[in-house]
């Protein structure tokens, strides 16, 4: 199952005052596969069989539901759920719940029967599935000190002070951030991260980015030529489609600095866009451990890769995906 539905489905869970505990990771079931999987509420507990369904229509379920009717309560979950499959699933006795928040879930004294809701937007996705118990784990500060986890891994084996100044962040928003990657299960308490954990973490990161992290670090959005290279007092880092431009013709320019390259906007002439921008000045949110940013370098990889993905560009999607084949772990080394 996409990492992202599993969380979803469990943060909806969550929201209906149900316990999911911490068996199984949701984001391990294959497609209409079935595992066992309790819910808890106020003292009472129920085990159920949970079948994950990609499609959850009833030429689909048949199937799993049929041959599991004898083994307890069954608990279909998915992305989306039709009207017409939810009733007949009620009428057969199945609980459900999507990713959008529909659901049918019944046991002892607990009847959860939420209808009507629309599937998430991207942006209101981006808001659930990052946060639990209240906590957004991808809030920009902590955002910032996952960047600089996934980016250079190393940091995790030094102190958490050098962690911070990397990250930009206090010491006690170094040391948060790691225990909650711990209590969400990325980080070992050894301070170690698997490979499985780490790709989850890494997509949750680059969904988040456009509109946490990435929309609080916008200073400007300019029209003007784009032509490399570029002179200025201040250092620039390149990201998006300008750090690739051997992989495309750009379109645009992003830019990240410490501070804004006035003398770069005057000799380029460069006004504030009233229609579509073409150039984006973005505040840099980190401190590059191999001193990079001193004369229109490319920002690490993982950025590189999530603006070219928030564009929201055909063109610089199919980049992204090149990209990311070429640099696979998105390491800035």
């Amino acid at each position: 199952m996409d990492p992202l539905l599993a969380e979803a489905l469990s943060a909806r869970l969550r929201d209906y005052g149900l316990d999911v505990g911490s068996d199984p990771d949701l984001s391990r079931i294959e497609p209409y596969a079935t595992v066992p999987f309790a819910l808890k509420y106020r003292g009472q507990e129920e085990r159920f069989q949970v079948t994950y369904a990609p499609q959850m229509t009833l030429s689909s379920l048949e199937q799993p539901i049929h041959t599991k009717r004898g083994e307890g309560k069954q608990l279909i979950v998915g992305p989306r759920i039709t009207d017409r499959s939810a009733e007949i699933l009620r009428s057969n006795g199945a609980n459900y719940i999507d990713g959008g928040g529909n659901a049918y879930i019944s046991f002892g004294d607990v009847l959860i029967d939420v209808r009507g809701r629309k599937p998430l937007t991207r942006l209101e996705r981006n808001a659930l599935v990052h946060s639990r118990g209240g906590v957004n784990l991808m809030s920009p500060k902590r955002a910032q000190v996952i960047f600089a986890i996934l980016s250079w891994e190393h940091l995790l084996d030094g102190p958490v002070r050098a962690l911070a100044v990397v990250s930009q962040v206090s010491v006690g928003q170094a040391q948060q951030t790691l225990d909650l990657l711990t209590e969400h299960g990325f980080l070992e308490r050894n301070r170690t991260i698997h490979q499985f954990s780490r790709d989850r973490l890494l997509e949750q990161w680059v969904q988040a980015y456009p509109s946490g992290l990435g929309a609080t670090q916008l200073r400007m959005q300019l029209v003007g030529e784009t032509s490399l290279p570029l002179e200025s007092d201040s250092p620039l880092v390149l990201s998006g489609e300008s750090a690739i431009g051997d992989a495309l013709r750009p379109e645009t320019l992003t830019i990240y600095s410490a501070q804004l390259p006035n003398d770069l906007i005057r000799a380029r002439r460069w006004r504030r866009a009233e229609g579509q921008p073409n150039i984006f000045l973005k505040m840099k949110f980190w401190e590059d451990p191999n001193q990079q940013g001193s004369g229109g370098d490319a920002a690490p990889p993982l950025l590189v890769y999530a603006d070219l993905l928030a564009a929201q560009d055909g063109r610089q999607r199919e980049a992204a995906g090149e990209f990311r084949r070429q640099r696979d772990q998105l390491r800035a080394g």
